[in-house]
């Protein structure tokens, strides 16, 4: 049964990764259950090319956001326009956003209790800002949290700017990226770059062994979106103050 779950957050996992594709989407995801007979992180060096570090403070202002919560508050809102409040994720394109209406609200409480937990991946291309591989719903949440100055990450970039990253921590092997999780994952999700990149690792996820975590998938988002929507005012409309509610999900889920 254990098993099943984690399987079951596994394949949501990499169905909520970030939908707005680098050119290495393509290339296919490495599940590793740890511990591991292979090195994901040597092979992501690619003989030297590329190299890896983590620090747990890179100011939120150096890295550049590929949308803002405004920009899903108004497609939200024009969703309500285009298809009626309940029709609200009528295509399969606007699962993504719908589902990460409910993820941000509940990221925004999270970090806001238990800080930025997992470290972000970005990619650095010679200069300022980094962009995301993952960690871009995480900034989108930050948004409503002002206090929060710095996040934890790893830095992915061209073995060139090595020295431009010596007082951070180089990542030389899976071992060393493990390390810097407060809890040890169970699996890693990763995909890779290849040699002629600008950087070795292009987005990871992870999961942790504990039965206890939830990660709502795609039905449980869908629906209690759909309901919650319905109950609102036919005025109701999303701006990113609303992301600062407390709100019962698994009710409007019809779960309890």
């Amino acid at each position: 049964m254990h098993q099943q779950l984690v399987f079951c957050r596994l394949c949501i996992l990499i169905l909520l990764q970030n939908k707005y594709h680098t050119m290495y989407w393509h290339n296919p995801i490495h599940e590793i259950t740890l511990p591991s007979d292979t090195d994901i992180i040597v092979d992501s060096h690619h003989d030297g090319e590329h190299c890896l570090f983590y620090t747990p403070t890179i100011p939120v202002v150096e890295i550049a956001k590929q949308t803002r919560l405004q920009d899903l508050c108004d497609w939200a809102n024009n969703q309500i326009d285009t298809h009626g409040r309940h029709s609200f994720a009528v295509d399969h394109s606007s699962h993504y956003d719908a589902a990460n209406l409910i993820k941000i609200n509940q990221m925004v409480h999270s970090i806001a209790q238990h800080g930025s937990v997992k470290p972000m991946l970005l990619h650095f291309q010679g200069s300022l800002p980094y962009t995301t591989g993952t960690g871009d719903t995480r900034l989108r949440a930050i948004e409503r949290l002002p206090h929060i100055n710095t996040v934890s990450a790893f830095v992915s970039t061209h073995s060139q700017y090595r020295e431009q990253f010596s007082q951070y921590q180089e990542i030389h092997n899976l071992q060393d990226f493990v390390e810097c999780f407060g809890t040890k994952p169970a699996q890693l999700l990763i995909r890779l770059t290849d040699a002629q990149a600008p950087y070795g690792i292009d987005w990871y996820e992870y999961v942790l062994d504990d039965p206890a975590i939830n990660v709502p998938g795609w039905d449980f988002c869908l629906r209690a979106i759909q309901n919650y929507i319905n109950a609102q005012p036919v005025d109701f409309r999303f701006g990113p103050q609303w992301f600062d509610q407390r709100i019962d999900w698994a009710a409007h889920a019809g779960d309890r």
